[in-house]
């Protein structure tokens, strides 16, 4: 697979996906029937982070998410069942006390909505 289609199929993933650990993403590919080899696709990840198509987090996990850079958004995890849901009800202003953002990514963690009812 080029260089720059595997790179397309990892952001056009990550648009249906939203995020995406590493293993996920090689499995995902593999079971589009497309061939990859798992140190291409962390150095396709590597060039994605580099151009800033990406960000990477870990959103208070030992696991590392892979998602587009398109938009500020928080992220809501339960603390119960630990799924993880993106909502864009949340706004950073672009300067803060002197500090100028270029991207936000904010993580909140509480009880979504299933957990409380049980």
């Amino acid at each position: 697979m080029s260089r720059g289609k595997l790179t397309q199929q990892i952001t056009t993933l990550l648009s249906t996906e939203h995020l995406a650990t590493a293993p996920k993403i090689i499995e995902s590919l593999a079971s589009a029937g497309f061939e990859y080899n798992k140190t291409s696709v962390y150095r396709a990840l590597e060039r994605l982070l580099e151009s800033g198509e990406i960000c990477r987090t870990s959103l208070g996990s030992q696991e590392t998410y892979y998602e587009l850079r398109h938009h500020d958004h928080a992220h809501l995890i339960c603390n119960t069942c630990h799924r993880v849901s993106a909502t864009s009800a949340i706004s950073v202003p672009q300067n803060i006390e002197g500090f100028t953002t270029d991207h936000s990514h904010i993580t909140i963690f509480g009880v979504c909505g299933d957990c409380q009812q049980t």
